[in-house]
């Protein structure tokens, strides 16, 4: 083949406009092209959208829709990603039949003209085009890759629009959970729940896992051993007196994946504990020594004298249960204890009193609240109400008076100053009686009753105006591709059923531009020699049709 100049008379050159036919049929297609990738990215935008509503009104979804959640949030971000470059892939078909009719360029540009569609044939088409001094080619190929890179990292950024919290106790289901067993204040020792224990034993069982609440909780928060839920709360307010108790509940669950999950936590079975103290001074006996036999306690305005509490030392707090010995409940109601306290003179004291206090308190646990009435287990009985309510007086031991005594030295947190403040008298007694209960509910012996069983769940947040707005930017760049198309389609002429248009057009050409023949394939050809294509649309001089054709030049 000879390298040969041509060029076009200037009806020629107006014919690809003036082609209603072509014209159409490639204005046609490019409208289905755009409708159909329009379609598809504002449909993957409208549930992607979809999808984040619908869970973060959920409140909380369980492990498996957070599973289905990844899912398909990695489906419609890769079908965001491929319709995005499909748009642009099908932009390029058109764009680059402008950029082939736009000069004369050499075989290696012409060959990479005809593959432009990611990325990668636009750079290096950026670079043959700058090695051949055209500038303004390798600039504008240059913006098309940046063009493309921003909304691929656009559809990137979209996932970090959105925040997944794990919590829990927000879904519940029915299911088996294991309860404490507050029928009684068993020992770690009694196997037999047939068998009821001694209420001696269980006063002093009582009063253990009081003292023992007196450090909860175990840690500090963020560590291991640390439980929130096993702390009686102030109700309703921290300056209250009154004490509340949220009952909690332990089970198993089978997870995605395989394995046990084992869960605890704070249930909507509560009860409340109610302290009242009335201040009366001591009078007499101030200094507990052997001296003091009796404590004389103005009550009224009227002196009274108690000989039954002896030997109660100095420097410390002594609590008694007036009704210890008995399981009855006849001091102040069905559910109430009565506790007694008694707190001598100490010399260190600063500031120093010469007065003794004595407290005259009750303390009241009320029902469980939100118990399933089904389930007797979710209740209290009224007896371990009582026992629970007078621990701090209880030691297991009875006089024969059926009084019972507890001491503690005023460096204890029982043992406190307590002056003539009934609301921290009120305090000790209350928060003590909760004390009990919490540490019983964690530590004692559980039955396996039917209740609501908490799951892990995910809260989703979402920023919906980045979300919105980075989307519209993607499907706005997309557009502005598209009317660069629209312009394009019919300045040029160009015929995808052509030869050309399928690039097989040049390998015949490639393979015979050397007089001898070649054996190289044309990308190899076209390395190796010099001229110069056009692309346009000239008439046939055999037959007056029209062609397309791929002129040789040699400048």
């Amino acid at each position: 083949m000879q390298p040969k100049y041509s060029s076009l008379h200037s009806g020629d050159e107006k014919m690809p406009r003036t082609g209603n036919s072509a014209s159409y049929k490639r204005l046609r297609m490019l409208r289905v092209k755009f409708t159909s990738r329009s379609f598809i990215f504002l449909l993957l935008s409208g549930l992607t959208i979809a999808l984040f509503k619908v869970l973060q009104d959920k409140q909380g979804f369980s492990p498996y829709w957070k599973t289905a959640f990844n899912a398909l949030w990695i489906y419609l971000s890769l079908g965001l990603g491929g319709s995005t470059m499909a748009a642009f892939g099908d932009i390029a078909q058109v764009v680059k039949w402008k950029i082939l009719a736009s000069g004369k360029s050499t075989l290696v540009q012409v060959n990479l003209i005809l593959r432009l569609s990611d990325p990668k044939s636009f750079s290096k088409l950026a670079s043959a085009s700058f090695k051949s001094r055209r500038f303004l080619l390798s600039l504008a190929c240059f913006a098309w890759i940046l063009v493309l890179l921003v909304t691929q990292v656009c559809v990137g950024l979209l996932g970090t629009f959105y925040e997944m919290n794990t919590v829990a106790m927000v879904h519940f289901t029915h299911g088996l959970v294991n309860i404490t067993d507050m029928r009684n204040f068993y020992p770690d020792s009694h196997r037999d729940k047939g068998i009821e224990p001694e209420y001696s034993v269980q006063q002093s069982m009582a009063h253990f896992y009081g003292d023992m609440a007196t450090n909860f909780p175990f840690g500090m928060p963020g560590i291991s051993d640390y439980r929130e839920y096993l702390l009686p709360e102030p109700y309703p307010n921290t300056n209250s007196t009154q004490w509340i108790y949220y009952f909690q509940e332990a089970y198993s669950y089978e997870r995605l994946g395989g394995g046990f999950i084992h869960l605890g936590g704070k249930t909507n079975r509560s009860v409340k504990i109610t302290p009242q103290c009335e201040y009366c001074p001591i009078v007499g006996g101030q200094y507990s020594g052997m001296e003091d036999t009796n404590i004389t306690i103005s009550m009224g305005g009227k002196n009274v004298t108690i000989d039954w509490i002896l030997d109660w030392p100095t420097a410390a707090t002594t609590y008694l249960n007036p009704s210890g010995g008995s399981s009855a409940t006849k001091t102040c109601g069905p559910r109430c204890s009565r506790i007694y306290i008694f707190q001598s003179v100490d010399k260190t004291w600063n500031p120093p009193s010469s007065t003794g206090s004595f407290f005259n308190c009750t303390i009241t646990v009320s029902q469980v609240q939100n118990a399933n009435p089904r389930q007797p287990l979710h209740s209290m009985p009224d007896r371990t109400a009582v026992t629970a309510a007078g621990a701090i007086g209880l030691d297991g031991y009875s006089e024969h008076n059926s009084r019972q005594f507890v001491r503690y030295r005023n460096s204890s947190s029982w043992g406190q100053r307590l002056g003539d403040s009934t609301h921290l008298a009120e305090l000790f007694v209350g928060k003590y009686a909760a004390g009990v209960i919490a540490a019983y509910d964690f530590y004692g012996p559980s039955v396996e009753v039917m209740g609501l069983q908490s799951r892990l769940e995910t809260n989703l947040s979402v920023e919906w105006l980045a979300l919105i707005v980075t989307l519209g930017c993607i499907f706005g760049v997309q557009l502005m591709g598209w009317v660069l198309a629209f312009c394009y389609h019919d300045s040029v002429p160009y015929d995808d059923d052509s030869q050309l248009a399928t690039a097989k057009f040049l390998k015949p050409l490639l393979e015979h531009v050397e007089t001898s023949g070649s054996t190289s394939t044309g990308h190899k050809t076209s390395l190796r020699v010099t001229p110069l294509v056009s692309y346009s649309l000239r008439p046939d001089p055999s037959n007056g049709r029209r062609i397309y054709s791929l002129d040789v030049t040699e400048d």
